[in-house]
């Protein structure tokens, strides 16, 4: 254990629920238990005409509300199923929920319901198969032989395991559903039955009627059963995402004892741990922990068994000091058979940050604002445009794809850990030290470039709508120091209020932007003589795809926020992919306006320098170039934020690792956060403009040569997390072809990428093996003072997380 570890909690020998197959049902059978048991191919048939009894022309809409009534109840059983895992089903969620006596009488209800269903079915599928067999079986006595013989072959599917019968059962009811979702079609394609149309009674003026279907219980009995899935959560293989509609979910390991509900957030990291004397049970445990997050699975792979999913159980816990044997328990004592014990901190290993602070909302405008949308749809078309022509928006597509297989090698991981290291811990995570060292050196050099390209955007587009006094170059310069002053102060005093202003900001600016796009669409193209444009070739679209890809840089923004997101597990995976997939769609559609208003003009878009300006000036339109001026100024300071924010979470992450020095790992006492990261890291990024543009290169070309060696690091970032993806997944036993899919796709293309551009701007090459060769030296000396072991911090489940909840 590092420094600040204390807790001892005990882990039982064996589940109270040992005996059944545990993790061994897939999502796919888990939803056609829940299918198979509301029956809807009978339901389908039998019940509309017992309905249309009572509700007349409203049977469509009782079947509607009756469906809203399943749906919540549907909810209602979701949210104990993503904390747990209980094969009693409602009779157990009922008890953590309402103690004894409402459970005792919903497992009698529930026991009742199962058994008298289970007879209907059986019934059913009698009454359906006399008919089939002939006129033999159709006596009282031939029924009740079949009765018997459906009920034996129910029997044996059941007792040979659960995964047998699950397949029998997916098999069967898709096949009856199939048949009846067809037999359908073919009577609504034949039409209604011909006869004298005698109008129908409007459903509310029916005695019975309006929704009279739905307090008669008929529609509701179309699908009973339909929570047959929630029995099945011990064994199913991911028991808290396939609940019972078969749908992908996620949430909080919650565990409810004796009336109190704990959240235990935990996604381990394997160590060796402590026993406590008298204790029996395996001595190695696969550890997951990120601290007051919510993801509900433990990965386990001690004493060679199978990765497994557990639900946190307080009450089996026993809390001790490792110090001594003074027990600090809550809950009742251990029952028999309980037995490995691990060691929970007393505080996690990124303590000092606000842990659990920030919204979702406030965790995508990070994200978001980090790639400068804004900036990226004003400037990025034109460039594309002069290397791949009329394969512009086809660049931006490919760009796109790309930005999404990046977010999803990233999501394989933020769903598992919530990380303040970004894409250096995630890479530690899967290849290891070297290649996370490397991965560190690149995104610490992408973040501090792309918050300096970003100051100097603001400086750039800051000065005109100042007067001419701001615009030569120690005006520029001063405002450059400005920018950044606010940008420190902003950082400093906290991640929410930041994040608040990045949120505020970055919707101005976007909003504007699309504003300004659709008024130019509406507008129409410039006129011009029409001059022929050449086809794209997949040359030229894979031409304009380097360029593209630099407007997506920093979306993966949020990831450095894990620690100190609100559900991180969630929300950080959503925010990145959101991220790419929305950029993505504003990207195609700044550069489809661009593209079409110079489709007429001689040279096209790539013959422009600044179109956004020129067509609303074409047009008339005066007030379109300050407002635009204004938005940009928005979008580039809350890209100065958001990754100023990431760059001191970066530092902060590799000073607690001891890559660099460890004050950059401490945080201020009252808005916790990193403030020397932030002290050093912002006002270096500041000088990168500030020094440069005082000795009177112009802003333009500063902006260009930053943002050129920041998308440099941020390639050789992206392609080293999509390649330690499926590393990571195979270590822990959750590797699938998906993500060897992304991996085999994302990472070729990303160093085909990164090699283009280096050819592209050589200058770029160079900073880049300087920054690495200056990086390796410092590697060989980390390693000789033995400080590249255990690489890649990541926030853990400290005592007070499971505790604290539960008082």
């Amino acid at each position: 254990m590092r420094a600040g570890g204390g807790v001892v909690t005990s882990l039982r020998d064996r589940s109270p629920v040992h005996g059944l197959a545990r993790r061994r049902v897939g999502p796919a059978d888990v939803a056609a238990q829940s299918i198979a048991g509301s029956a809807p191919s009978a339901a389908m048939a039998a019940t509309p005409v017992i309905v249309a009894g009572m509700a007349g022309a409203g049977t469509v809409w009782s079947f509607v509300v009756a469906g809203v009534l399943a749906l919540l109840v549907a909810a209602s059983v979701a949210r104990f199923t993503r904390r747990m895992a209980a094969p009693g089903g409602i009779y157990t969620l009922t008890a953590q929920g309402l103690g004894a006596g409402p459970a005792f009488a919903a497992g009698i209800a529930t026991l009742a319901g199962y058994l008298l269903l289970c007879g209907a079915a059986i019934a059913g599928a009698v009454a359906y198969l006399g008919p089939l067999c002939g006129p033999w079986a159709t006596g009282p006595l031939a029924s009740a032989l079949r009765a018997v013989a459906v009920g034996a072959v129910v029997t044996a599917l059941v007792v040979r395991g659960v995964r047998p019968a699950a397949r029998v059962v997916l098999l069967v009811e898709a096949v009856a559903v199939a048949v009846l979702v067809g037999v359908f079609v073919v009577l609504l394609v034949g039409g209604p039955l011909p006869g004298p149309g005698a109008p129908a009674t409007h459903a509310g003026h029916r005695e019975r009627g309006t929704v009279a279907g739905v307090p008669a219980a008929r529609p509701g009995a179309a699908v009973s059963g339909a929570a047959a899935a929630t029995t099945m959560n011990t064994i199913a293989r991911r028991p808290f995402r396939a609940d019972g509609a078969g749908r992908a979910v996620s949430g909080t390991a919650t565990a409810v004892t004796g009336g109190a509900r704990v959240r235990s957030r935990f996604l381990l990291r394997s160590r060796r741990v402590r026993r406590v004397p008298g204790r029996a049970g395996p001595r190695t445990v696969h550890n997951a922990g990120a601290g007051g997050a919510n993801h509900p699975r433990w990965s386990s792979r001690a004493a060679g068994t199978a990765p497994e999913f557990f639900s946190f159980d307080p009450s089996s816990l026993v809390m001790a000091s490792t110090r001594g044997a003074s027990v600090r328990g809550r809950g009742s004592p251990m029952r028999a058979g309980g037995g490995v014990v691990t060691s929970l901190r007393d505080r996690s290993p990124v303590h000092g940050l606000a842990r659990r602070r920030v919204g979702p909302a406030d965790v995508a405008a990070q994200s978001i604002a980090g790639s400068a949308p804004s900036a990226a749809m004003a400037a990025t078309p034109v460039i594309v445009a002069g290397m791949a022509g009329a394969g512009t928006v086809w660049s931006f597509v490919v760009a796109g794809v790309l930005a999404l297989l990046v977010a999803a090698s990233v999501a394989r991981f933020t769903r598992r850990m919530a990380a303040p290291g970004g894409i250096y811990t995630l890479t530690a995570q899967g290849l290891g030290a070297g290649p996370a060292f490397a991965a560190g050196i690149a995104t610490l050099a992408g973040y501090l470039l792309l918050c300096g390209a970003a100051i100097a955007g603001a400086v750039a587009y800051l000065g005109p709508l100042c007067g001419p006094w701001a615009t030569g170059p120690l005006a520029s310069a001063l405002l450059a120091v400005a920018v950044g002053a606010v940008v420190t102060a902003l950082v400093v005093r906290g991640v929410r209020p930041a994040a608040r202003v990045v949120l505020l900001v970055e919707a101005v600016a976007v909003a504007v932007l699309v504003g300004v796009f659709v008024v130019l669409l509406v507008g129409g193209p410039l006129p011009g003589p029409g001059a022929p444009v050449p086809p794209a070739g997949p040359g030229a679209v894979a031409a304009g795809v380097v360029p593209a890809l630099a407007a997506f840089i920093g979306f993966e923004v949020a990831t450095s926020l894990g620690a100190e997101a609100r559900r991180p597990f969630r929300s950080v995976p959503r925010a990145v992919t959101a991220t790419a997939a929305v950029t993505a769609v504003l990207y195609v559609f700044a550069a489809a306006v661009q593209v079409a208003g110079f489709a007429a003009v001689p040279g096209g878009l790539a013959g422009q320098t600044q179109p956004v300006q020129v067509l609303a000036v074409a047009r008339g339109w005066s007030w379109i170039p300050p407002l635009l001026d204004a938005a940009l100024v928005l979008s580039f300071l809350a890209c100065a934020v958001a990754t100023t924010t990431a760059l001191s979470r970066v530092l902060f992450a590799l000073a607690r690792d001891g890559v660099v020095p460890r004050p950059l790992g401490r945080t201020h006492r009252r808005f916790r956060t990193p403030h020397v990261a932030v002290g050093l890291g912002a006002p270096a990024a500041t000088l990168a403009v500030a020094v440069p543009v005082a000795l009177g290169v112009p802003v333009g070309t500063v902006l260009a040569a930053l943002l050129g060696v920041a998308t440099v690091g941020f390639l050789v970032g992206y392609a080293l997390v999509c390649l330690a993806a499926p590393a990571f997944l195979r270590r822990i036993g959750e590797l699938t072809p998906a993500a060897v899919a992304t991996a085999v796709v994302a990472v070729p293309s990303l160093v085909a990428a990164l090699v283009a551009f280096v050819v592209a701007a050589p200058a770029t090459g160079i900073a880049l093996a300087a920054a690495l060769g200056a990086g390796a030296v410092w590697a060989v000396v980390l390693r000789r003072r033995g400080r590249l072991h255990g690489l890649g911090v990541y926030d853990e489940t400290v005592a007070s997380d499971v505790w604290g909840r539960a008082r």
